[in-house]
């Protein structure tokens, strides 16, 4: 089989395997569906990896995690301030199929024995969103914490309406709860347009 064919094979089936498991968190299937087509290439190393990486439930979505702990600003929406989902494609019109943001304030998970490692995700603005003086733009920290001491891990460049989507990966490693920070930049008194920093498919992975 042609490289090209087979690299279109293996990125068909590791989309659809992506997708499966957020909709239904359901390994069995997701491990069907790689299988299948590593059967029908010929054992690829990259659908191996991630079977495998399934089969040890290595990879969670945040916008599939409940919320630890969470504190929203004054102002910020009236469902508690957190969107899941909500913005699904970036001001560069790239489509994802999940994502978390907040209008201000900041939301922590819970990763505390679960063997997490890193976090990946891209951050950007969504498709919609425009910048003016009053709603300028936002930007996220990524705050690790154990033993009652935080630690800022990242943060983001302020993103505007014509920022481009940064793809983030973070050092998880030893922490007990990540907090996602959103800070609002512009002149408006109610801080509450943090959407502008999205994160898109964000995940945690061992």
């Amino acid at each position: 089989m042609r490289s090209d064919i087979v690299d279109s094979c293996v990125e068909n089936a590791l989309s659809d395997a992506d997708n499966k498991y957020y909709e239904t968190h359901d390994i069995d299937q997701v491990v069907s569906i790689l299988s299948v087509a590593n059967n029908e290439i010929g054992n690829d190393s990259r659908l191996t990896v991630a079977i495998n990486d399934y089969k040890n439930n290595t990879i969670v979505y945040i916008a599939a995690l409940d919320m630890f702990n969470y504190s929203f600003k004054e102002g910020a929406d009236l469902d508690g301030g957190e969107s899941i989902n909500e913005y699904l494609t970036s001001n560069y019109g790239i489509t994802y199929k999940n994502s978390v943001t907040c209008s201000g304030g900041y939301i922590g998970y819970l990763v505390d024995g679960k063997g997490y490692t890193v976090f990946k995700g891209v951050i950007g603005c969504p498709e919609g969103m425009h910048s003016d003086s009053f709603w300028h733009g936002a930007y996220i920290d990524i705050i690790g914490y154990r033993d009652d001491k935080g630690t800022t891990l990242y943060t983001t460049d302020e993103i505007y309406d014509g920022s481009k989507p940064v793809e983030v990966e973070v050092d998880i490693t030893g922490y007990e709860v990540i907090y996602f920070q959103w800070h609002c930049v512009g002149s408006n008194i109610w801080k509450d347009w943090g959407e502008f920093a999205t994160i898109f498919e964000g995940k945690f992975m061992k």
